[in-house]
């Protein structure tokens, strides 16, 4: 009896040491790749690292071309990246939209970079979509229609997070 306590002991001792140095950030090992490259970009957006979220964003497109959360994330680091990727960062958040009509942060950013293309009648029809949506990313909307630009504090407001399936 006392030797199987012993060995029972032993053994939790064993995995608690083994879950103790496991990474907190370890991805699940059955995500597929388009979401694992997608969670990547996130991570970078989020760091503010663009160049590099745009390739994991490509990356998880070139695997799922119907990933709409993907497309508006791409289009948000292309816009981020100067005007002359605004073209491109549009195509992505129509594709996103086309995807899924009630994907908030799509219309968010979009109507964010319709207001620095200067077409604000196309901005406005996003937020009264928005609004429908998403209370507070349109509140946020309509501050950058008012204002004419983004405010730093708010700059990672409606991204589309992590997926964890």
């Amino acid at each position: 009896m006392q030797r199987r306590k012993t060995l029972i002991l032993l053994t939790v001792v064993a995995l608690c040491a083994h879950h103790a140095h496991a990474k907190p950030t370890e991805k699940k090992k059955d995500a597929t790749p388009d979401v694992v490259a997608y969670n990547d970009g996130v991570d970078l957006l989020k760091k503010r690292r663009y160049p590099q979220a745009q390739k994991k964003f490509e990356e998880a497109l070139a695997t799922n071309a119907k990933f709409a959360e993907a497309h508006s994330n791409l289009g948000y680091v292309l816009r981020k990246q100067g005007a002359e990727h605004h073209d491109k960062a549009l195509e992505h958040y129509n594709k996103a939209i086309k995807l899924n009509r009630k994907l908030a942060p799509a219309y968010a950013y979009r109507g964010a970079l319709f207001v620095l293309m200067g077409d604000k009648t196309k901005a406005e029809a996003d937020y009264k979509t928005l609004e429908a949506l998403d209370e507070k990313a349109a509140r946020e909307l309509r501050r950058v229609i008012d204002t004419g630009r983004e405010s730093s504090a708010k700059e990672k407001h409606g991204i589309v997070g992590e997926h964890g399936w």
